[in-house]
C-alpha cells in the first residue's frame, strides 16, 4: 500500500513569538500599529501588524524588532536586542 504523507508549512501565531523582523510600512507606537515582515522557521515571510510592548518606544520604518507576545489582531515587539539575528 501506498500511503500519501502530509506535509504542511503552515505556522501557528504562536510559533511566531520571539521571531525577529523588520518594520516595513508605516512607524509603530503605542495604540498606532505598522506593518512588520518576519520569517518564520521554513525562511517565509509573514506581515504582522505590530505594536511597541513598551510605553514610549516607537519603531520607524526599517527598524529590527524582536516579537514577544500577541493581543488581540496585534502583535507586541521590542527592539532586537541581537541585531545579527535578523
Amino acid at each position: 500500500h501506498i500511503v500519501p504523507r502530509d506535509e504542511t508549512s503552515a505556522v501557528s501565531e504562536q510559533s511566531l513569538l520571539g521571531r525577529t523582523g523588520v518594520v516595513v510600512g508605516g512607524s509603530a507606537r503605542k495604540g498606532f500599529a505598522a506593518q512588520a515582515r518576519v520569517r518564520d522557521a521554513h525562511g517565509r515571510s509573514h506581515y504582522l501588524m505590530v505594536e511597541p510592548d513598551l510605553d514610549g518606544d516607537v519603531f520607524a520604518e526599517g527598524a529590527q524588532v524582536l516579537i514577544v507576545s500577541k493581543t488581540g489582531a496585534f502583535y507586541r515587539c521590542i527592539a532586537n536586542p541581537h541585531p545579527d539575528l535578523i
